[in-house]
């Protein structure tokens, strides 16, 4: 396994938060960005929170706080076997 970090860009928040997830959760056939204070406001979080899907099976997606609110950050992955991503770092310390 090749565990050498890989940059692919940077990350720009103004939410201070990160959601991790499918987008095509995100929108239930909707425009995403209509919900998107009600969004915010339940989401934003100094922790994490992980959304279930409306059956209440874990895995609609995650939501990060907590780490310095808002800036630009650098994203690098981790590449496994066959050359897949195996692993996506999102720096929060490196804001620049």
């Amino acid at each position: 396994m090749n565990n050498t970090k890989e940059y692919i860009g940077r990350l720009t928040v103004d939410s201070g938060l990160v959601y991790v997830g499918d987008p095509c959760y995100l929108s239930d056939g909707r425009n995403p960005f209509e919900l998107w204070d009600k969004f915010v406001q339940k989401m934003g979080s100094d922790e994490w929170i992980a959304m279930p899907h409306d059956d209440g099976v874990e895995g609609k997606g995650i939501t990060v706080g907590g780490f310095g609110g808002d800036g630009t950050y650098p994203v690098y992955v981790e590449r496994g076997a066959g050359g897949l991503v195996s692993r996506i770092i999102i720096d929060f310390k490196a804001d620049a």
